[in-house]
């Protein structure tokens, strides 16, 4: 074969040659993304971990729905130390004997106010649990297309890197004949050297992807995981009332509703004020001084002479002002990221499409080109290699523009869902 329509074949073709050394992608589990969601919801600790406060703040509700309990009081006064108190069994001691009971029933609707204000807490900590899930889903998202992106890559690169190695070897083989000269043997084997650098480097973003999968589903053989799924097909973002979803969205309302315990408890700290009363009942027993029981009942009141509970209301309304403003911040945050995930992903649509309808067409007719003049003696060796550089580059590009708008297309579309 003439040697320039070998070297086109190899640089064009990407000849398979095991075996010479080629950096494979391995190939383990294929997983899909709903697969790697079931996962994450049973093993991602971001998940776990907002699920138990979620449980604990139902608990606090089963807590606040309750009055305070009574005490039981048993006692024995007016011993002698100069008597005892005397022979006998204990109903006959010379002894007071008295059992007490105390209850204590609270006014001002504080319980009501607490159960309300611990519902709002627990209704918040659901939320916090649907947002945490909406956050980890599109990390999975961004972390799946990244390796499938990273997987195309590295092939794409091995491929490369594997053309050319075999070319070096043929380029060694004809320099020896006298066919090629030291020069071109030189840019071919820089060439080899920046093959080898790019296939590295695309491994080394295959294994970052599977880490950062390892991590999110908590579990090491996602470092085996291959992803499985094809593209998703670009569909153009819609108009959307950003307002309305807004107010749905699972971080926003858990704002509202901590706002709303925030009131409650301002208004529980303002209960405090009205005095709770205890009631209590006494029987006393004394042998020695009468034949039978006596009874007795109490009645006590707090007296405000020291604390008045300012601090605590004062501390009530700091923290209605503080989830307030928090509300305010989780309001604009959310509007701006719904803006920004839109907008981003209009112009990743438009960089998407122009790499599959302009440049990736027309970096296969350019490579054509350079072939075509590479045989025919119109440019150099060096030149068809630039040509190929580039090519690869662009094919690079390309898949990165297409990892972009899939991130950004499902990652609205669970920002969707999750405003629903």
């Amino acid at each position: 074969m003439h040697l320039k329509s070998f070297v086109t074949a190899l640089l064009i073709g990407g000849l398979s040659a095991p075996g010479i050394g080629q950096i494979q992608v391995p190939l383990h589990r294929a997983v899909s993304l709903d697969e790697l969601n079931a996962l994450a919801m049973v093993n991602n600790p971001d998940i776990n971990v907002a699920a138990a406060a979620a449980r604990g703040s139902d608990a606090l509700v089963q807590s606040a729905n309750t009055s305070p309990n009574p005490t039981l009081g048993i006692g024995a006064s007016s011993i002698s130390n100069v008597e005892g108190i005397g022979p006998g069994p204990l109903k006959d001691k010379r002894i007071d004997q008295s059992v007490r009971i105390d209850r204590t029933f609270e006014r001002g609707n504080k319980r009501a106010l607490r159960t309300n204000a611990a519902r709002e807490g627990a209704r918040a900590g659901r939320l916090d649990y649907s947002d945490v899930v909406r956050t980890v889903r599109m990390q999975l998202v961004s972390a799946y297309y990244d390796l499938l992106s990273a997987q195309e890559r590295a092939a794409a690169a091995a491929q490369a890197r594997q053309s050319s190695a075999l070319l070096m070897k043929l380029a060694e083989t004809r320099q020896k004949a006298g066919d090629l000269s030291a020069s071109d043997v030189n840019r071919i084997n820089i060439d080899l050297l920046r093959a080898t650098n790019d296939a590295e480097s695309a491994r080394l973003d295959v294994l970052r992807a599977h880490q950062v999968l390892a991590v999110l589903v908590n579990d090491r053989s996602a470092l085996e995981f291959q992803a499985s799924e094809v593209w998703p097909e670009t569909a153009s973002a819609p108009d959307e009332d950003i307002e309305e979803l807004l107010g749905k969205r699972p971080d926003v309302q858990a704002a509202q509703h901590r706002v709303d315990q925030a009131r409650l408890n301002l208004s529980l700290a303002e209960s405090q004020r009205t005095r709770d009363v205890s009631l209590g009942a006494q029987v006393d027993r004394n042998p020695a001084q009468t034949s039978g029981v006596t009874f007795g009942l109490f009645l006590s009141v707090p007296l405000f002479f020291g604390n008045d509970y300012s601090g605590d209301i004062e501390k009530a309304r700091a923290d209605l002002v503080s989830a307030e403003s928090q509300l305010e911040k989780v309001l604009a945050v959310s509007r701006a990221d719904w803006r920004r995930m839109q907008a981003e992903t209009r112009s990743l649509e438009g960089r998407w499409l122009r790499y599959r309808d302009d440049i990736l067409p027309n970096i296969a007719r350019s490579t054509q080109s350079a072939e075509l003049a590479f045989r025919n003696g119109a440019i150099s060796i060096a030149d068809l290699l630039d040509a190929q550089r580039t090519a690869r580059a662009l094919q690079a590009e390309a898949v990165q523009a297409h990892a972009d708008l899939a991130k950004s297309q499902l990652n609205l579309q669970i920002m969707r869902q999750s405003s629903q």
